[in-house]
C-alpha cells in the first residue's frame, strides 16, 4: 500500500511540474500579448494598467513557484495547491476584466485550471475551485453590465461558462479517478507477475535436477544449485552469467547436437 501511495504521489508530482511550466509559459504569453498589441491603440487592453499590473506579478509568482517545485521534490499540501489554483483563477479573471470582459476569450483558460484542480486536490476541493471560478466569472460579468452597460448577453455567456466549468470539473474528476484506479490495477498485476517470477526462480533453484540455460556461444546464462554442484561451479557462480561450461559437458553437448 505504501508503494502504491508513493507511486501515485510521484506521478502527480510529475504532472505538477508540467503544470508549473505551463503556468509560467502562460504568464509570459500574457505579457507577450500585451506588448505585441500595445503599438496599436485600437486593440489595446480595455484597462492597460490593470492588465499589466496583473500579468507582471503573476509571471513573477509563477517563476518562484516553478523554482520551488523543481527544487523541492515533494508534493505540496492540498491547501497550498488550492491557493495556487485560486491565484490562477484570480489572475485570469482580472486579465479578462482588463481586456473588456468575457468576450475577450481569456476565460477559456480557466478550463485548464479546473482540470488541474481535479488532478491535484481532492474531489470536494476541486468542486470548490470550479465554484470559485464560476462565481468570479459571473461577478465580473455582472460588474461589467452594471458599471459599463455591457448588456445582458455577457451575463448569459458567463452563466454558460460557469456550467461548463462545473461539467468539466466533474468529468475531469471522474477521469482522474479512473486513471488512478487503472494505475493501481496495473501495479497489482505487475506485483503478481514479479511474485510468480520469483516463485518460479525459487522452484528452479531448489530442484534436484540440474538445469542450465546457455546461449548460442555455449556460455551459461542461468544455472540452479543442483547444476552448480554437478558442474563443480562455486556457490558464487550459481546465478553467474557468461561463465563457460566444462570441457566434458561441451563435448557431450556437441555430440548431442
Amino acid at each position: 500500500m505504501a508503494a502504491r501511495t508513493t507511486s501515485t504521489r510521484e506521478n502527480r508530482y510529475d504532472l505538477l511540474r508540467i503544470y508549473s511550466y505551463y503556468r509560467f509559459a502562460l504568464a509570459l504569453l500574457l505579457l507577450l500579448v500585451y506588448f505585441a498589441f500595445s503599438r496599436d491603440r485600437g486593440v489595446q487592453p480595455f484597462l492597460p494598467l490593470l492588465y499589466l499590473g496583473t500579468a507582471i506579478p503573476y509571471a513573477i509568482l509563477n517563476l518562484v513557484a516553478l523554482v520551488v517545485v523543481l527544487a523541492r521534490p515533494r508534493r505540496p499540501r492540498p491547501r497550498h495547491l488550492f491557493l495556487m489554483l485560486v491565484m490562477d483563477i484570480t489572475a485570469l479573471v482580472l486579465i479578462t476584466h482588463a481586456s473588456g470582459g468575457i468576450d475577450s476569450g481569456f476565460t477559456i483558460l480557466l478550463m485548464v485550471t479546473i482540470a488541474a484542480a481535479a488532478i491535484f486536490v481532492p474531489g470536494q476541493v476541486a468542486t470548490l475551485v470550479a465554484a470559485v471560478a464560476s462565481l468570479a466569472v459571473l461577478f465580473d460579468a455582472l460588474y461589467m453590465m452594471l458599471r459599463y452597460d455591457s448588456g445582458v448577453g455577457a451575463l448569459f455567456s458567463a452563466g454558460l461558462l460557469g456550467m461548463l466549468l462545473f461539467a468539466s470539473s466533474l468529468l475531469a474528476q471522474r477521469l482522474a479517478a479512473r486513471l488512478e484506479s487503472s494505475q493501481e490495477l496495473a501495479r497489482e498485476k505487475t506485483g503478481e507477475v514479479i511474485g510468480l517470477q520469483r516463485l518460479n526462480q525459487l522452484i528452479v533453484q531448489r530442484m534436484r535436477t540440474g538445469i542450465v540455460f546457455i546461449d548460442a556461444d555455449d556460455r551459461v546464462r542461468i544455472a540452479n544449485e543442483s547444476a552448480a554442484k554437478l558442474l563443480c561451479f562455486g556457490e558464487h557462480l550459481i546465478a553467474f552469467r557468461g561463465s563457460s561450461l566444462p570441457v566434458g559437458v561441451i563435448t557431450h553437448l556437441a555430440a548431442w547436437r
